[in-house]
């Protein structure tokens, strides 16, 4: 299954209609027609907000892994109050954007350990 594949799956199974994806997304109308007829392959650049938008990992969308889960699902427990927080790290390479959710993963860790020690 190749990364577009994906996406459209991601589109019918969810009952998405491909307007309403590209509107919330931030892409152009014609970006899913474009997409399917070879002229652009831009859901690469856009992947990670494309996997924010169906709340699956990055690496299910690209086809790395067939485990959607997003890494730190569990533990974030966010809602979309903190979507602002994610503005932009579509421009950050995945190894960049691993990193952060290491960092923070790393501070939750550090603060669970000093509520144990009260």
């Amino acid at each position: 299954m190749e990364t577009l594949e994906r996406i459209l799956n991601l589109l019918k199974n969810k009952k998405i209609q491909q307007k309403d994806f590209v509107k919330n997304i931030g892409l152009n109308s014609s970006a899913v027609t474009d997409w399917k007829s070879g002229q652009s392959k831009s859901y690469r650049t856009h992947a990670y907000k494309i996997a924010e938008y169906f709340n699956v990992s990055v690496d299910y969308l690209l086809c790395k892994t067939d485990d959607p889960t997003p890494p730190g699902e569990a533990s974030r427990g966010w809602d979309d109050g903190h979507t602002s927080f994610y503005e932009g790290m579509d421009l950050l390479t995945d190894d960049e954007r691993e990193e952060i959710m290491d960092i923070i993963n790393l501070k939750i860790e550090r603060r669970k350990n000093k509520e144990k020690e009260k």
